[in-house]
Order: C-alpha cells, then sequence, then structure tokens
C-alpha cells in the first residue's frame, strides 16, 4: 500500500502528479488480484498512458498560459476512492501563481507568508521592551533599588524610567508605559507595593497582549536592616511635617499591608527575590526564569547590597610630565607641581600635617601607573592598585601630542572627534570598552563607603557618568580637572558631588568637541579648541605655557 503524504505547501506540484499516477497504478493492481472487472493488463497501461499524457499535457499547458496546470483529472467521486482522509487536501493544494513567478537570486519575492498571531504571543529572548515589577511591603528598600537599576541601564546605554505608584499600577499607568516604549525607550520600573496577585495579574495580561517581557522583584530585609529604613523615613517626612508621629503611621501601615500580602510565585513569570541587608553576609539574592541580558544586568546590580549613606572621594593623578608636554598615555612620572598636589591631598585626607577631624579613607584604589601610586604615597590606609583604573589605551597614539596625531594621523583625529565615545584608537580603546571596563569599579564602589579612588582623565569621566546620571555619548566631555578632589555623597537614591580645587598651579586638559570634524579639515580647524602645553619639562610650576595641545583622553 502506498504511503501517507503529509500536507505540505511546499511539494512540487510534478511530484503531485506522480504520486497520482502511482496510486492509479497500485489502484489496478489490487483489482487485478482480486479478479475485479475491467482490470487487466491493457487498462493498466491505458491508464497509465493516460494519467502520464494528462502530466504532459498539464506541462504544456502551463507553459502556455505561465500558471499551475490541475494536479487531478479524476472526478470527485473516484477521488475519494483513490484517497485516503487527509491525503485530498495534499493533492488538491496548488500553489498560488505568483509564489512561483518571481525569483531573484534564489529567495521567493512573491507574497510573503504572514505571522499568525498565537505565533508571535512570546517576546523575542534578546531584546523587546522590559516592565520590571516592584513588589513589597513598606521600608523594604524598594525605591532604592529601583533607582539603582534604572540608574545602572541609563548608565550602559540603555533607556529607563522609573513610574512611581502609590500602591499599585492603574491602567493610567499602563498608558504612560505604553507611550514611554513608542519613543524607542526598552524598560520600565514600576516602583510600588504590588501585594496582591490581582495586582500583579494586571501587569502580567498587559505585557502578554503587547508582547513586552515582565520581570518581577520581590523585595524583603532583615529586622536590623527594617528598623534603619524606618528611622531614616521618619526623619525624612518629620521634616517636612512635625506635627505627625511618622514612626507610628508607619509601623500602622507596616500591620495592614502584612494582612494583605501575597508572596509571589515563579508560576507568575520570571522572579527575582531579594532579602536586603547592608552587611554582604546577609543580604542574599535569588533568581528563577530570568533571562536575557537585561535581566541578568538587574539581577547583577542588586546582588551588591545597597547602601544608605556612602560617602566617595575621587581623584585624577597630580599633574605629570606627559601632562606638561601634552602628551597622552604613557606611564610618566610626577612634575614639580605635581608632587606638590600629592602632599597637599595628603593633609586634606589624613596625612601628615591634616586636621584632626579631616576625613580618613578607609579604602585607597589606584591605577597600576605611577603617576597614581606616587599621587597617594603619604595618605594612610590600604592600598590596591587595580588594572581597570589604567588610564584608555591610545594604541598607536600612545605618548603623542595632539600636533602630531593631526600629522601623522589626521584622518583618526578627525574620526574621534566626529564621535569620541564610540571611537576606538587603533590597536586601543575606546570609550564604550572603557565603560564597559570600570563597570566592575564602579559595582564594588557601590558595596563599600569612604573609599578613595585616583586615577585618570577618562576613567573618572565614565565613573562621574554613573553619579551624575550623564548619557553615554556625553561622557567623553565631562570635565575632570587635575588637582582637583571630587567628594561623592550618596543623598537618598541620588548623589551629590562637591567640587574641591586644592590650589596647585597646573596645565588645563579639557578640550571641547571642535566645530568642524571633516576628515578635510585644515590643522589650524583640528587644533582650534586645544588648550596649552609646555614645550619642555618644567623645573619650577611659575612658567607660563605657551598654546599647544595637551592630553587627548
Amino acid at each position: 500500500s502506498s504511503s501517507k503524504i503529509a500536507p505540505s505547501r511546499k511539494k512540487n506540484h510534478r511530484k503531485l502528479h506522480h504520486i497520482a499516477v502511482r496510486r492509479k497504478i497500485d489502484k489496478l493492481h489490487r483489482r487485478t488480484a482480486l479478479s475485479q472487472p475491467c482490470a487487466s493488463n491493457c487498462d493498466i497501461e491505458s491508464a497509465v498512458e493516460e494519467l502520464v499524457g494528462g502530466l504532459h499535457a498539464s506541462r504544456e499547458s502551463q507553459q502556455r498560459k505561465q500558471k499551475m496546470a490541475p494536479i487531478a483529472t479524476t472526478n470527485d467521486s473516484k477521488q475519494a476512492q483513490l484517497l485516503q482522509a487527509g491525503e485530498e487536501a495534499a493533492l488538491n493544494r496548488r500553489p498560488d501563481a505568483n509564489y512561483y513567478s518571481n525569483h531573484k537570486n534564489g529567495l521567493n519575492e512573491g507574497p510573503r507568508p504572514t505571522v499568525k498571531p498565537e505565533l508571535a504571543a512570546k517576546p523575542c529572548p534578546i531584546g523587546g521592551p522590559l516592565v520590571v515589577t516592584i513588589v513589597g511591603l513598606p521600608c523594604r528598600g524598594k525605591s532604592l533599588a529601583a533607582h539603582k537599576v534604572a540608574r545602572h541601564l541609563n548608565w550602559r546605554g540603555h533607556s529607563a524610567k522609573v513610574f512611581n505608584v502609590e500602591s499599585a499600577a492603574t491602567t493610567d499607568t499602563l498608558r504612560e508605559i505604553s507611550l514611554f516604549f513608542k519613543e524607542s525607550n526598552n524598560v520600565a520600573i514600576i516602583d510600588g507595593m504590588h501585594l496582591t496577585r490581582q495586582s500583579r495579574q494586571l501587569l502580567a495580561t498587559f505585557c502578554n497582549e503587547k508582547v513586552f517581557h515582565h520581570l518581577l522583584i520581590e523585595f524583603s530585609c532583615t529586622d536590623k536592616c527594617l528598623r534603619e529604613n524606618i528611622d531614616d523615613t521618619v526623619a525624612f517626612y518629620h521634616n517636612l511635617d512635625q506635627n505627625i508621629d511618622w514612626e507610628r503611621r508607619l509601623r500602622e501601615s507596616n500591620e495592614v499591608h502584612s494582612a494583605l500580602f501575597e508572596p509571589c510565585s515563579p508560576l507568575e513569570g520570571p522572579l527575582i527575590t531579594v532579602n536586603n541587608s547592608e552587611d554582604v553576609r546577609l543580604h542574599s539574592i535569588t533568581a528563577r526564569g530570568v533571562l536575557g541580558a537585561i535581566q541578568t544586568a538587574i539581577l547583577g546590580v542588586l546582588a551588591i547590597p545597597v547602601i544608605r549613606h556612602r560617602t566617595f572621594y575621587l581623584s585624577r593623578h597630580g599633574e605629570s610630565d606627559y601632562n606638561v608636554l601634552g602628551r597622552i598615555g604613557g606611564d610618566a612620572d610626577l612634575s614639580p607641581r605635581g608632587m606638590k598636589y600629592a602632599e597637599r591631598l595628603a593633609r586634606q585626607l589624613g596625612g601628615p600635617g591634616s586636621a584632626p577631624d579631616c576625613p580618613k579613607p578607609k579604602l585607597i584604589w589606584t591605577s597600576e601607573l605611577r603617576r597614581t601610586i606616587r599621587t597617594v604615597q603619604n595618605i594612610p590606609g590600604p592600598r590596591t592598585a587595580i588594572k581597570d583604573l589604567n588610564e584608555i589605551n591610545a594604541g598607536i597614539c600612545e605618548g603623542l601630542t595632539y600636533e602630531e596625531i593631526q600629522e601623522r594621523f589626521p584622518q583618526e583625529f578627525a574620526w574621534r572627534d566626529q564621535d569620541k565615545f564610540k571611537y576606538r584608537y587603533p590597536h586601543g580603546e575606546s570609550y564604550l570598552d572603557l565603560l564597559q571596563r570600570v563597570d566592575s569599579v564602579v559595582q564594588a564602589l557601590l558595596a563599600n563607603t569612604d573609599v578613595l579612588v585616583v586615577s585618570h582623565q577618562a576613567v573618572l569621566r565614565c565613573i562621574m557618568a554613573y553619579f551624575k546620571g550623564t548619557r553615554p555619548d556625553d561622557v567623553p566631555y565631562i570635565n575632570v580637572p587635575l588637582h582637583t578632589l571630587l567628594i561623592v555623597r550618596s543623598y537618598g537614591y541620588d548623589f551629590e558631588v562637591e567640587t574641591v580645587p586644592l590650589k596647585v598651579e597646573c596645565v588645563d586638559t579639557y578640550r571641547i568637541q571642535p566645530k568642524n570634524c571633516s576628515t578635510t579639515r585644515t590643522t589650524a580647524d583640528a587644533l582650534t579648541t586645544v588648550p596649552a602645553h609646555f614645550d619642555a619639562p618644567i623645573a619650577q610650576p611659575t612658567m607660563v605655557p605657551s598654546q599647544a595641545a595637551t592630553t587627548i583622553s
């Protein structure tokens, strides 16, 4: 007996004709075996000639009329006898005339098959908008974590926003999120309590209908962390209204909401549960069903404990000999003025000659280059030289001045001015590479406090971009001057930056983007925004710089 043929749109019409011929012959052979009338060899031969002739006629008709000929010539009653159930559709299915009509390079240019709605009901795991639902009782550190996640994602080039809701998301919130995603943004974080499964189901249904990714983050905390969170919240609201017992109100609110709380289930979707604590030994996190680069990045951010009150000290190294000469990169030593800055910085941070009440860093991080290590040599505290804090690698431009780069590589110089963030030095790095390298340093920094970081201009630009909320394209133009101490303090989920110049003379290394970034520009146009540098190493800090070039970081 003949084998069953699964219906397929891709079957060639000639193959279907051969199948029909074969089935007819098999049928006639069976009738001959049963001694049925009209089933002689002559009948078989005539049937073969008839069907094969029909096949040739079909081909000739196709060539004449440029369209598909009928597949079978038998009538409906005979066809029902020859074919089993389900095979009739396979033989009767004719490809559309336009399907084979137009081809280019072997690709069909005819009508494209449309994607059925049920096949597109699952978002692409590689990309697509993401809705993050924050779940948890009051005073569990939800808002701090939500804004921390948004800050990190924006710093890494995503477009994230925190939507604050009182208790749970409403239809108005979902409408705002839809408009937010239409503007090419990709992460919406809903900061609320969402205590009941019903409130979370509203968001899950919304994401399924819109084909968005959905991630649940449930927060809890240790008893000590809860008491500290309540004290901080009471202090904040007490400044707004001193006539209300805020502590009693917060505790009553916790009791009421605790009775309504329904913990998240893994069946509701991808889930991250966080047990908040400032103690890294007690802080814990679990994840179920987390997929994709963005969700994995969020998981990494939440793995670092959120410390409410933090202070960081950031500084570039003292002025180096290469800064004086306007050369980039290298491992130059400090200039005489750079040594003076190192002494002044030590007096500011607990070194020799400092005041008793001056801040003293608990950790000191530097790059592996001499100029940063020499800058902190008089500051007491444990020091660590970190490779990720090294200056941006200038590749073939290491050790050159602006004038030399313009003379040797004018096209490279122009390309860097056109897109300084994404431009990569030949055999070197870009700011985009540097941002990825510094990510681990920023995460480690946020897990500590009272840390002094002495690094380089490009590296500190990337770090300062995190605290200032600067978009990636603007990172290369953050001004981080020499001989200046930057004090960063956390303020809620935001940061304040205090600039403290230590009043030691130095060259200016800041260069704005020139107006003319064309590869055909003149040398004068290329160097028009270059600050001043010396033509020779200085021996005294009172020399007047000449107008030329300086660092390219």
